[in-house]
């Protein structure tokens, strides 16, 4: 059995951009061919766009559990590596079954079944490489310090006491596929993420742990943005979805699905990064004439 995670809960744009998902799987795939395991705290906000359908299984998230997540470091991010853990056990999680976890900000660009198949065979997904911590260092003060941390002090990791590679490639967990016989890399990286956080208080100390756990057990990783755009740089995004969902409230599944590419972020994020490509100095100076890179028009408007 194939099983995709999802994990939405507090604010509707989560929810919204889980759904936005969900509706560009389903332009790739069949519905029956994947079994959902959505843990949110409102599965009513699926069902108004998805309708009922008996591959999609809602995992109800508690307050209480949200809080416990959390950690007794108070790590928002901590909570992620448990949903995962959660939905995988909520199945039995078989040597047969692959899992993927999908961030909500995310959408397929191509049929997913051939990263499936070699997560069945034991392959180890994640979404893509973001470089190694000393080749990385100088690019933003977290990772500056995460690189002086790790060359300074060792960590429990893995069950023991031992020094993080400064070599070692950083992944971006937007995508998470593991086998169900894998489960157990996410107990080790729960507890990684609670020996290093407490010492490297940076918002990816998520992906790092994730990445640490494989590094140190010598288990190769491969990206999975061959197809699935992970557009978390795109927050603005965010309003596009609210203006698409309420444009075309009470639509049915087939023509949300015909409707899909009308805001497509594959698309809608090129003006960003384009802009963002420029050297600092001239978007700031770009800026403060008013000259921000502008949306692309909505293809309504047009």
């Amino acid at each position: 059995m194939n099983y995709l995670i999802y994990m939405a809960h507090g604010a509707d744009c989560y929810r919204d951009e889980a759904i936005y998902s969900i509706l560009s799987l389903w332009r790739w795939h069949d519905p029956a061919n994947f079994t959902l395991l959505v843990a949110t705290d409102d599965p009513t906000h699926f069902e108004r766009i998805l309708g009922t359908h008996t591959s999609v299984r809602y995992l109800p998230l508690s307050a209480t559990q949200l809080h416990d997540w959390r950690g007794s470091i108070n790590y928002v991010h901590r909570i992620k590596s448990c949903v995962v853990q959660w939905a995988m056990q909520s199945t039995g999680a078989s040597a047969g079954d692959g899992y993927m976890f999908v961030d909500s900000d995310t959408t397929f660009t191509a049929p997913i079944t051939p990263v499936f198949a070699r997560i069945t065979q034991g392959e180890v997904f994640l979404h893509q490489s973001e470089g190694t911590v000393e080749g990385t260092r100088h690019e933003t003060n977290s990772k500056g310090r995460l690189y002086r941390a790790i060359r300074a002090q060792s960590f429990r990791v893995c069950g023991t006491e031992q020094r993080l590679r400064t070599g070692m490639t950083l992944w971006n967990s937007g995508v998470i596929g593991l086998r169900g016989d894998q489960l157990g890399l996410l107990q080790e990286t729960i507890d990684a993420i609670d020996a290093i956080y407490p010492l490297v208080q940076i918002n990816t100390v998520e992906q790092i742990a994730l990445s640490a756990v494989l590094d140190l057990k010598n288990i190769p990783v491969h990206p999975a943005d061959v197809a699935v755009l992970h557009y978390h740089v795109f927050k603005e995004f965010r309003g596009d979805l609210a203006t698409f969902f309420a444009r075309y409230a009470g639509s049915s599944l087939a023509q949300w699905l015909e409707h899909w590419p009308e805001i497509d972020p594959a698309q809608r994020i090129v003006p960003k990064l384009q802009f963002n490509a420029r050297p600092k100095w001239q978007r700031n100076w770009l800026k403060l004439i008013g000259q921000r890179w502008k949306p692309v028009p909505y293809p309504w408007l047009s």
